[in-house]
């Protein structure tokens, strides 16, 4: 199995879920961590709690629908001389109703998070772990992915997605070193 501790990892949707989740084992095992999500107050109480562990933890408050924004936060994080090691994209939202029920803005924000936020994040921090030749990511699916469910149509194929960017980036990143 691999040790994370002294390597950093940048968690999306760190405030809340699997996040946390992720957040804490990386936390108890020794990892630099960069918490990401929208809201900052939660994001400060995880980090209080983490604290504990004595790690080096850097909260990021980032609205992942928003491209630029998105783009900020890879910026700073180059600009600061970050190296992410691991990159885990947790952040998502799902939608239940019939799809041409739904508001379309409540469709199109899903879709900024779940596909386009993990997909740009992938790619940015994806390239430097190429050129690095080492480095994992983590692209967090659902088991709706496998399926076409009627009810949750543009979640259950936004996960579709993932799995599908996740086994072909598998085999892409592989040969440099990167394990996705």
């Amino acid at each position: 199995m691999t040790s994370f501790a002294g390597k950093t990892a940048l968690v999306t949707g760190a405030s809340a879920g699997m996040g946390v989740d992720y957040a804490r084992e990386l936390a108890a095992e020794g990892a630099r961590l960069i918490l990401v999500a929208r809201r900052a107050d939660r994001l400060e109480a995880i980090r209080s709690e983490l604290q504990q562990h004595a790690v080096d933890i850097t909260v990021l408050p980032c609205d992942l629908a928003d491209a630029e924004a998105r783009q900020a936060l890879y910026d700073s994080l180059k600009r600061d001389g970050v190296e992410v090691d691991l990159l885990i994209n947790t952040a998502g939202l799902g939608l239940k109703g019939p799809f041409l029920d739904a508001d379309w803005s409540a469709i199109q924000n899903m879709i900024q998070v779940d596909i386009s936020a993990l997909s740009h994040l992938s790619h940015l921090f994806g390239r430097d772990m190429k050129h690095r030749g080492a480095g994992d990511i983590l692209l967090v699916a659902s088991v709706v992915g496998h399926f076409a469910v009627p009810k949750y149509a543009a979640y259950s194929a936004s996960k579709h997605y993932v799995r599908a960017l996740g086994v072909a980036l598998k085999h892409e990143l592989r040969p440099h070193g990167v394990n996705v």
